[in-house]
């Protein structure tokens, strides 16, 4: 069987999405984000707006890196922090 993998936990905005998204999640949780923007004032109305805001701004990232779908965007080149490459490499993670 093939592991699904869902991207969830600090996901602040629409760039945490699109990386999460390239790294292998098939979608990703935004439940903190959203709550927060619920609880605040003029919540619905604001968190609607945002949620606007974060597709648009998905649409550009796609743009940005020559990518149309969500398949195309797994294939985008990976620009990994040494610290983290070095942390899988000492654990055998490929």
């Amino acid at each position: 069987k093939k592991l699904t993998i869902l991207g969830s936990g600090g996901v602040r905005n629409s760039l945490d999405i699109v990386k999460g998204l390239a790294l292998g999640a098939k979608s990703m949780g935004v439940a903190g984000t959203i709550l927060a923007s619920l609880m605040s004032k003029n919540g619905l109305e604001n968190t609607l707006a945002l949620v606007q805001q974060w597709q648009e701004e998905v649409k550009m990232l796609y743009t940005l890196l020559g990518k149309r779908t969500t398949a195309e965007i797994r294939t985008a080149e990976l620009v990994l922090d040494p610290i983290l490459v070095n942390w899988c490499q000492q654990r055998g993670i490929k």
